[in-house]
């Protein structure tokens, strides 16, 4: 994943499958489903590269607009999954050291969580976790 030989045509290949993904937390039917079967967890991964090439901003990208598709849901179990599963740490560090595009999404998941009270109580939880957000650096 943090090879900067990852081709375009590998990235293309994943990012269908993360579309297809996207389809799935988009649609009120499945989106629990997706979420009980803890899907998100494993593309988490293309979240966390410090590599910043064309195809891996390309899976970043893509795997937050499937967790974008989640959030605009307003569910609270989903909020509450994503807390759990440290999405709000993923997306302060994105924010902090993404492209422009991959700031505003994952600015935009933030966000979502924070306007959900479990997800103001969680960054108000602890004064560490509380600051970490209150001076996201955006470079």
């Amino acid at each position: 994943m943090d090879s900067p030989n990852l081709s375009i045509e590998l990235s293309n290949r994943v990012c269908n499958i993360l579309t297809l993904f996207q389809c799935i937390a988009s649609h009120k039917e499945t989106r629990m489903a997706f979420i009980k079967s803890f899907i998100p967890i494993f593309i988490y991964p293309f979240l966390n590269s410090v590599l910043n090439s064309k195809p891996i901003e390309h899976l970043r990208l893509t795997t937050l607009g499937v967790i974008g598709a989640l959030v605009k849901s307003q569910v609270t179990e989903i909020i509450n999954f994503l807390i759990n599963t440290e999405m709000v740490q993923l997306s302060v560090r994105i924010i902090e050291k993404g492209s422009d595009l991959s700031r505003t999404v994952a600015t935009f998941i933030l966000q979502r969580i924070i306007c959900e009270d479990n997800g103001l109580n969680y960054i108000c939880n602890k004064a560490e976790r509380f600051f970490e957000v209150l001076i996201i650096k955006m470079i």
